[in-house]
């Protein structure tokens, strides 16, 4: 399993202590600062609304991860896994 996780950075120091538990399981991953691949939505950048993220694209491109997790937003986190 590749696992892709994307944190804050009030919460990254967690996620890597979370990243290394993983990957003594033998689980591939890669932590990522969430701003660096997205602005969040609504922006209020408007020229953002419609452009590809080229970036992201090239990371899930490169990595390849089985699934996703982020961990960023306070109310709801995220999990998302391919068949």
């Amino acid at each position: 399993m590749k696992l892709l996780i994307g944190g804050s950075s009030s919460k990254f120091f967690h996620l890597q202590e979370f990243v290394n538990a993983l990957e003594e399981l033998n689980v591939e991953c890669k932590l990522v600062f969430d701003a660096d691949y997205a602005n969040g939505f609504p922006s209020r950048k408007l020229g953002t609304w419609l452009t590809t993220n080229s970036k992201f694209n090239d990371l899930i491109s490169n990595f390849k991860p089985t699934s996703f997790w982020s961990g960023g937003y306070k109310k709801r986190n995220t999990l998302a896994c391919s068949p």
